[in-house]
């Protein structure tokens, strides 16, 4: 599931090689019933396309940006999709009669670095995406960790201003993706010049457009940007501090936004960082597209095969 709302259906094999690949486009917003049966219809689509049959479809594996009970596929909250809880993966499964497994789309990306990228080999690792919204997934001794309740670690909704902070779409206010993730840097922007927010599909082209303010100069977005940048140095740092990952990759899917964010971001790591554990060489930023989503849908499903010989 793609934020310009189009869905993204992958066909992989046992290597985790793409084979297929079809797009649909979605709606940004409506019941998660009505997701559900756009997600089936895509996937039936995408199968129909491509030169495997559906009765060597193993699994489908499905990522969505939302808080997901991964033990048993069920969306707990997405924001603007109405009907929570909802038995998601179960909804799939039994249209298309495909064993379907969902989790957080964070999840897959954390799966697609352990299986394919620069988790390989890494037992202790740490994914963040810096995107519209943001969020982290953890690898502990060559595992996935999940809370109590198989869900992710949300990273995006730790406090980071504990007081008068900033509302947040979970309903919370002061979280830190209500301050680094490039949709909060767009609202504050709008807010500042008095403007209403942007829908999602607007959010880049508006953020675009302020990184071309800030290449000219603007102090006022460049300010914007340094502070997100340093709040996520500093939630980073406190995470380092506490769990001293072998590795800390920084995942997003705008470069231009790196050019910006690593100055303070890095200034505020080392700062709040414990001398010990002080090694900024553990944390990269690399950039990511829709595809890595896929190969970590199909990393979650051929963990599940291969955990089951």
């Amino acid at each position: 599931m793609t934020d310009d709302g189009d869905l993204l259906a992958e066909i992989a094999d046992l290597r985790g090689h793409i084979v297929s690949s079809h797009r649909d486009e979605l709606n940004s917003n409506g019941t998660l019933t009505d997701l559900a049966q756009k997600f089936a219809e895509a996937i039936a689509n995408a199968i129909a396309a491509s030169p495997i049959p559906a009765d060597r479809v193993a699994q489908i594996g499905i990522g969505l940006p939302a808080i997901v009970d991964s033990r048993n596929g069920t969306v707990e909250h997405l924001q603007t999709f109405t009907g929570a809880p909802f038995p998601f993966a179960l909804t799939v499964e039994r249209e298309l009669g495909i064993p379907t497994r969902v989790d957080n789309s964070i999840n897959l990306l954390a799966r697609a670095e352990h299986w394919f990228g620069e988790g390989t080999g890494v037992a202790d690792f740490m994914v963040v995406l810096l995107d519209l919204g943001l969020g982290a997934a953890r690898y502990h001794e060559g595992q996935l960790l999940l809370g109590s309740h198989g869900i992710a670690a949300e990273l995006g909704h730790t406090k980071i201003v504990p007081e008068g902070g900033r509302p947040c779409g979970c309903g919370a206010h002061g979280c830190l993706q209500a301050y680094s993730s490039i949709s909060a840097i767009v609202y504050q922007a709008a807010e500042i010049a008095g403007e209403a927010r942007p829908g999602i599909p607007a959010i880049r082209n508006r953020f675009a457009a302020l990184i071309d303010r800030a290449r000219s100069g603007d102090r006022e977005v460049v300010d914007l940007i340094a502070r997100g940048g340093r709040y996520l140095g500093r939630a980073l740092a406190n995470h380092i501090n506490m769990r001293a990952p072998e590795r800390v990759i920084v995942l997003t899917k705008s470069p231009d936004l790196v050019d910006f964010v690593s100055g303070p971001f890095f200034e505020a790591l080392h700062r709040d960082t414990l001398p010990l554990l002080r090694d900024l060489g553990r944390v990269t930023f690399k950039e990511t597209d829709d595809s890595a989503f896929a190969r970590g849908a199909a990393a979650m499903v051929l963990e599940q095969l291969y955990g089951s010989w």
